[in-house]
């Protein structure tokens, strides 16, 4: 996508981060890319010795970082679209400036419903978890 913007942008001798949009693009694919670093050499144990404390002080900043994730790419989704609406110039009150506002409230509802979800609902593991893992406990979260 980044190429294919660059090389467009190129074509129409359009600046390259000039604006909002993509420079919030641009850290949202940093944090993407890190994100994904990190969790698979903690969490898939490619990295030796990353045992349950390790972990265990990671999850929270695992959790950070997917939350700003989902902002970021939100952010820059919307401010995508306020940068179209502002090169398509649609007339005041018409049908295309009410489905622009209308997609972008829809994105900033969705956003708030994902972080709900992640932060407020209370994690529940399956039944016969625990036999699965050989009964260690792997759960950082308080059960009572």
């Amino acid at each position: 996508a980044v190429v294919s913007t660059q090389s467009t942008g190129n074509e129409a001798n359009i600046p390259n981060f000039y604006s909002l949009h993509s420079w919030l693009g641009l850290t949202t694919l940093s944090i993407l890319y890190l994100q994904a670093l990190a969790g698979f050499g903690i969490f898939q144990d490619l990295v030796s010795g990353a045992n349950r404390e390790i972990r265990a002080a990671y999850k929270p900043w695992h959790v950070v970082a997917g939350v700003c994730l989902i902002a970021f790419a939100a952010c820059t989704i919307t401010t995508g679209i306020q940068e179209k609406y502002g090169f398509v110039q649609p007339k005041k009150y018409s049908a295309h400036a009410y489905a622009y506002n209308f997609l972008g409230l829809s994105i900033f509802l969705w956003l708030a419903t994902v972080i709900y979800i992640l932060l407020a609902v209370e994690k529940r593991e399956p039944e016969g978890y625990e036999t699965l893992t050989g009964g260690a406990p792997v759960n950082t979260y308080n059960t009572e």
